[in-house]
């Protein structure tokens, strides 16, 4: 058969174009500059500040109208720049050369980029080649491709023609070995990336628990701020009896209740966060993923290139003496179609085929000469290649007057072609005794999930290069875990993370791995993707929380794996690199998928990019990640406190009519005193190791609450007393200004003690927050101009001073505060104990 004559000719080609279109997947994900920032809009707190700033403006309050509508935009921008730079930094990862193939059209070889292939088209692939499209193989020689973008699996797969089982590639593996010549059968949408692709589209993206949270913080909020506006609209009425003053003053409660600093200050430290993480090879895509990475209790992780290396190396060595062993060593040099390329340090990368490459470096690090001195001196005179029927590979070398017949493949083959065993020096007879301790301690080598390469050699006869060999021992080749895994994994359990594995490997290979990496302890399970398929969810979720590996699953039972741990009230992490995996990283809380090795499908998906492919680096993230949630608390506890103080401080002014304080000033305090220090917490000392939240993960708790309730308490009466002193509006508008600043320091040193934390104290944000607006503050209260938008008169610089120095009571009655909850063992708090 000419194998050119399958080839199609042009016009047919041109026909099948028009019917199927461009080889590539329909509705890529491309980034649209105005969706994105449109979508910054897309959040209940932003919605309300809208609102707020439109009743504003028709009220006649432009300033305050013009102010907090800058807010909200000022927000819209910082995140849309922060996705705009992760998408940048996406587009670099990505392959720029469009990929070209051998194809066969009119009779002839020609080469066209892979997006033109059509259904019918013969292409020629061969090492190193990424398989463009869906295909049936024609005819092959020695050929093996590597499928973990699919199935996740790190070894080559052996093809071959007239096989139903083996005779099929998929679009997005790649050629590692030999070559092939393979008729197109299914392009774009229609191959089985296409399907992923198409499951992808169903799959509605999930919220991340920050925008959870936002929307329940944001509506309560919004709830509350209606009720105490209605309250004060009806007390103000009813002591007035001025309808358009009682409405312009329960407006001024709502702009008070309602934290306007708050997008802004939480863009900011989510901003500052990506920062922090892209420092620890971690690009992020999406803000709100930052916070979700702090909140999440399981990471489901895969096993290839993320807890091991993706090298294959060999682990263990099997033979009956130094003799033996230098023999397998030279095998193993001349015996391989493969060559290494020295990296920095004593590592090196495979060309050619990835187990090959594993017996090249073991002769590397075990033998002074090296394996291209080896192949210089000895001279292959002629070879047997490596068939998928024999499963071995022989050549014959000439060294001098020395001639050899060299061996290796499989145990079972090789034991097939062995009549002695080398012990020693000394040839023995492979009797069945022999053969069955040889057969334990390969049962040995499988049980620990090794792929077991057997060797063999001869002194050169004429007759059957494949007979009566002397067998020299075996080696174990693994895909090794990455040193630094089992710390990252005891981290991960000391910060209360689960840690599972999903993987495409068999069982044994994912279960000696997990024990090393210590996701496996005694008692835990583990289930294969047949019995996954055979559970309904309800029998699942009943199993589910013992099982710490999957094993042989299809990008099917990982997206079910991952729903059916999010309807258990997991918050989980998926880390993947390949199209089996972007099922389950679209579906996931967090989807963070390899910058080294992964495919563009699954960093499309994703929401955090790991730019190093390392388990460990999500540990950190983890950690960075909790850090923020902490920070964020921080702010959303400062900006509340201080708003709730001036809401006591209003209704405590109408009850007993006290000097008021006006929109204007209320909207000034929470985003010049309130919003700008509170950005400071971006920069906060961060927490140890242990990284475990205090209070579970919520934004606000029960002790929360007291905290919140407490120092509004504190702020009123601060304010309250100056009025009740009969003191003008200008005293009580720096008290509300002067105290907020104490309570920023409070919850800036959290839980340490004070003079422990002068350190911290001198991170030059927090100096210029703190002291910004206080420095601004004599601006506003002797600036004429500025006295009169504001309605403040003028106070002695020397009233000041001692104002300043009378707010500094909140300071100490928020560390006392934490003082009593520890004598009377309350409830800890979540930040706060009276160390000074």
């Amino acid at each position: 058969m000419n194998i050119q004559n399958l080839g199609l000719d042009s016009k047919v080609a041109e026909k099948l174009f028009a019917k199927y279109g461009l080889n590539q997947l329909e509705g890529e994900s491309r980034f649209n500059l105005l969706k994105v920032f449109l979508s910054q809009f897309n959040n209940f707190l932003i919605i309300i500040l809208i609102i707020a700033s439109i009743v504003s403006l028709l009220l006649g309050e432009r300033l305050d109208s013009i102010l907090i509508f800058s807010i909200v935009l000022m927000n819209a921008f910082f995140g849309f720049y922060q996705e705009f730079k992760a998408e940048k930094s996406l587009s670099l990862l990505k392959s720029m050369v469009e990929s070209m193939v051998r194809v066969t059209r009119d009779g002839k070889e020609i080469e066209v980029e892979a997006k033109f292939l059509v259904p019918g088209d013969l292409i020629f692939l061969e090492e190193g080649s990424k398989i463009p499209a869906d295909g049936k193989i024609i005819k092959s020689n020695h050929f093996e491709v590597n499928e973990a973008s699919i199935t996740g699996e790190s070894l080559p797969v052996p093809k071959k023609e007239g096989d139903k089982k083996m005779d099929k590639v998929l679009t997005g593996t790649v050629v590692s070995g030999g070559s092939a010549y393979v008729l197109i059968e299914k392009t774009g949408e229609n191959t089985y990336f296409g399907k992923i692709s198409t499951g992808l589209k169903e799959i509605k993206q999930t919220k991340t628990p920050l925008q959870k949270k936002l929307e329940q913080f944001a509506k309560i909020l919004g709830i509350l701020g209606i009720v105490i506006s209605l309250v004060v609209f009806g007390l103000s009425y009813i002591k007035t009896a001025n309808l358009f003053e009682s409405f312009l003053l329960a407006v001024s409660v709502a702009v008070a209740a309602i934290p306007e600093g708050l997008p802004a200050v939480m863009t900011v430290i989510l901003s500052i966060g990506v920062l922090l993480m892209s420092k620890k090879k971690a690009i992020v895509r999406k803000l709100d993923s930052i916070e979700a990475m702090g909140s999440l209790n399981l990471i489901a992780t895969d096993k290839t290139g993320t807890l091991t290396t993706n090298q294959m190396r060999v682990k263990e060595i099997w033979h009956r003496g130094k003799f033996a062993f230098d023999k397998i060593l030279l095998t193993s040099s001349l015996c391989s179609t493969a060559s290494l390329v020295k990296k920095e340090g004593s590592d090196f990368d495979v060309l050619g085929d990835t187990t090959e490459g594993a017996l090249l470096i073991m002769n590397e690090k075990h033998d002074k000469n090296s394996y291209e001195e080896k192949r210089s001196l000895w001279r292959k005179i002629e070879e047997i290649s490596f068939s998928p029927i024999t499963k071995r590979m022989t050549v014959v070398a000439v060294h001098g007057k020395e001639k050899l017949v060299l061996s290796k493949g499989s145990p079972e083959s090789i034991l097939s072609i062995c009549s002695h065993v080398l012990v020693g020096n000394t040839k023995k007879l492979l009797d069945e005794k022999m053969k069955s301790q040889l057969e334990k301690q390969l049962n040995v080598f499988a049980k620990k999930g090794l792929r077991v390469i057997a060797f063999s050699n001869k002194i050169f006869k004429e007759g059957n290069l494949e007979k009566n060999h002397q067998f020299l021992g075996f080696v174990g080749i693994a895909d090794p875990l990455r040193k630094e895994i089992p710390e990252a994994i005891g981290m991960a359990h000391k910060m209360g993370v689960d840690v599972v594995m999903i993987t495409g490997d068999g069982p044994l290979t994912a279960k000696v791995i997990a024990k090393e990496a210590g996701i496996l302890k005694k008692g835990d399970e583990i289930l294969t993707g047949d019995e996954i398929r055979s559970y309904s969810d309800e029998d699942l979720l009943k199993v589910l929380a013992r099982v710490k590996v999957f094993a042989r699953v299809f990008p099917e039972d990982k997206l079910r794996i991952v729903s059916l741990f999010q309807k258990m009230g997991k918050i989980v992490a998926v880390t993947g690199d390949g199209v089996n995996d972007a099922l389950a990283l679209k579906k996931a809380d967090v989807g963070l998928s390899m910058g080294l090795t992964g495919t563009d499908v699954a960093k499309d998906v994703s929401h955090i990019i790991l730019t190093d492919d390392n388990f460990a680096t999500l540990v950190d993230a983890v950690l960075e990640g909790r850090n923020i949630f902490i920070r964020i608390k921080h702010a959303i506890k400062y900006l509340l406190s201080c708003n709730i103080g001036e809401v006591f401080y209003v209704i405590l002014s109408l009850t007993f009519n006290l000097p008021l304080l006006t929109p204007i000033q209320l909207l000034y305090i929470n985003v010049v005193t309130d919003g700008l220090p509170a950005i400071s917490f971006a920069f906060s000392p961060g927490m140890g190791k242990e990284g475990k939240i205090e209070g579970g993960n919520n934004f606000l708790n029960k002790t929360d609450g007291f905290y919140l309730f407490a120092i509004g308490l504190i702020g009123m009466s601060l304010a309250g007393i100056m009025g009740l002193l009969g003191k003008n509006i200008s005293y009580i508008f720096t008290t509300v200004v002067f105290f907020q600043h104490f309570i920023l320091l409070d919850l800036f040193i959290g839980r340490r003690k004070f003079l422990n934390s002068l350190k911290y104290l001198a991170n030059p944000v927090f100096i210029i927050a703190f002291l910004f607006p206080l420095a601004l503050h004599p601006l506003i209260i002797y600036n004429p101009v500025l006295q009169r938008a504001f309605g403040l008169v003028s106070i002695s610089p020397l009233n000041l001073v001692e104002v300043l120095a009378y707010s500094f009571i909140a300071f100490l009655s928020a560390r006392f505060l934490g003082q009593v909850k520890n004598r009377l063992k309350l409830v800890p708090f979540a930040s706060n104990t009276f160390n000074l």
